[in-house]
């Protein structure tokens, strides 16, 4: 029996607690220098947006697999989800990013802590530094390895529960303002880059990369 991807067990755990509505949009799939790209845009009502960005390469030995959640009913960071698999080498890479109105309180960040300290054993897998270091929460998770495709879906869907489970102790927010600042991460991210943004930049120019960074992956307009 096939094994299902990491953005499909975090797809499926969302669906089991939220009503999600995929969306439409132009660039379903994007194909350049034999990489294809899958991307699908959900509506989680009552809470945000959701990106699933999926790529293979070279006969499917290269394989990249992103999930974007973008909460702006909530004052809660964004959350972002990358795996990596190349040449048989895997990366997980779960990152939150201080997008907020307010401070975050110190026991938001308790479980997280206690989960990346038991992970201790991974490689720690050394990102280049760039310009979002600063707004990247310290729980933010890089890990590297090999066969351990199975053990990273364990770690991202407890993320995940954690990650819900706090939230829906939030109350609601201001969400045009909350919006603001999920574009202007959106935006800088277009015009700043970084690894993935560049090599999009590079593959498909820079009209297609705005709309899927800013529309499609933070679920903002695009502000002409």
């Amino acid at each position: 029996m096939k094994k299902e991807l990491m953005s499909e067990v975090l797809l499926k755990e969302l669906k089991n607690k939220y009503e999600i509505e995929k969306k439409e949009v132009l660039y379903p799939v994007l194909k350049k220098n034999a990489m294809t790209f899958y991307l699908d845009v959900y509506e989680v009502k009552d809470l945000g947006h959701l990106c699933v960005l999926r790529m293979k390469a070279i006969l499917g030995l290269m394989k990249m697999e992103s999930i974007t959640f973008v909460v702006n009913e909530k004052d809660v960071p964004l959350l972002n989800f990358d795996y990596i698999k190349a040449m048989g080498n895997e990366t997980l890479l779960v990152e939150f990013y201080d997008n907020m109105l307010e401070a975050l309180k110190p026991e938001f960040f308790t479980e997280f802590n206690q989960m990346k300290e038991e992970l201790k054993y991974f490689k720690e897998y050394e990102c280049e530094p760039n310009w979002y270091d600063d707004i990247l929460y310290d729980i933010s998770l890089h890990k590297t390895g090999k066969k351990c495709s199975e053990k990273f879906k364990e770690i991202s869907l407890k993320y995940l529960n954690t990650f819900i489970t706090k939230m829906d102790s939030f109350p609601l927010c201001d969400k045009e303002k909350k919006n603001e600042k999920i574009y202007g991460f959106a935006n800088t991210l277009f015009v700043n880059g970084g690894p993935a943004v560049n090599a999009f930049k590079e593959l498909f120019g820079d009209k297609i990369t705005k709309k899927v960074v800013i529309e499609y992956m933070y679920g903002q307009k695009i502000e002409e």
